[in-house]
């Protein structure tokens, strides 16, 4: 009984209405809200899901990184209504282009914290199935990550243009 009373008090308290993003002050709200939503997160990964409090912090850290270093800050989109191929856009280009070092590994890590995240949002109601298992599954396109790293190293010249283009983050 108590788990539906907070997931009713979360659902009032992060409505997705207060991460649409139309102006500099909105994003800020968002981002600022986002971070609150993220502490909520932890929470119920270390008591609901019972995962140590160093691997769930992990886990938030990489869904802090997708949702306001690229979801809020880049795409200035709201983090409930995502676009189909939003994570792999980020995976698959903004997240390699913006380190110094990409590797399979590291965005492995931050991808089981941002399908951690969506898979909590759709419990809590913020989110559809739909949207949750489209999210999922982008998430889990490791070899296509991977493959996308290796021939980001492998570009010479002026190969970027079209390496870019099988995954840009431009719509």
């Amino acid at each position: 009984m108590d788990q539906s009373i907070s997931q009713a008090k979360l659902r009032r308290a992060f409505s997705p209405d207060i991460f649409r993003i139309e102006t500099l002050d909105d994003e800020i709200h968002a981002d600022n809200r986002c971070g609150q939503l993220l502490i909520e997160f932890l929470r119920d990964l270390i008591n609901t899901h019972n995962i140590p409090k160093e691997k769930a912090s992990v886990m938030v850290r990489g869904a802090d990184y997708f949702l306001r270093n690229f979801v809020i800050s880049i795409l200035r989109e709201n983090i409930f209504r995502l676009r189909p191929g939003r994570v792999r856009q980020f995976g698959g280009n903004w997240y390699i282009v913006q380190n110094l070092e990409p590797n399979s590994a590291e965005l492995e890590s931050m991808l089981e914290g941002v399908k951690a995240f969506y898979r909590w949002a759709e419990k809590i109601g913020w989110i559809t199935p739909l949207l949750a298992d489209q999210i999922v599954g982008e998430c889990s396109l490791g070899d296509y990550y991977q493959n996308r790293i290796k021939t980001f190293w492998a570009i010479e010249g002026d190969g970027f243009s079209q390496w870019d283009r099988e995954c840009s983050i431009r719509d």
